[in-house]
């Protein structure tokens, strides 16, 4: 399978894992290496891999952990908001109510003058 630099670094190239053979300057060919290669490869790979994957997954559940206080907030945030919303439209509507009935007043003073 043929590849440009640039496939490199693409999101879906991570399956490929492997070694990358020069072909030409702008071409890579992937082979896969079987799990014996890459143990030949790297004596201490597995450990090393797994110290990895370790740290990726404490890194993923304190980004949960925050992610999920910050929608909590977010989530009171938004609650007291609507309810200052009903508040100021309800606040709206009765001093539109009294400018409506003044305006009334107005129109029958002007009418009894």
């Amino acid at each position: 399978m043929a590849l440009s630099w640039s496939d490199v670094d693409r999101p879906d190239f991570a399956p490929y894992i492997g070694r990358l053979e020069l072909e030409t300057k702008t071409t890579a060919r992937c082979k896969h290496l079987t799990p014996m290669e890459r143990d030949q490869n790297s004596p201490n790979g597995n450990r090393m891999d797994l110290q990895s994957l370790e740290s990726q997954v404490d890194e993923l559940i304190h980004t949960c952990e925050q992610l999920s206080d910050e929608n909590r907030a977010l989530r009171d945030q938004q609650s007291t908001l609507v309810a200052e919303r009903a508040s100021l439209i309800e606040k709206s509507e009765l001093a539109r109510s009294r400018v409506e009935a003044m305006i009334a007043r107005l129109k029958a003073m002007e009418i009894g003058t």
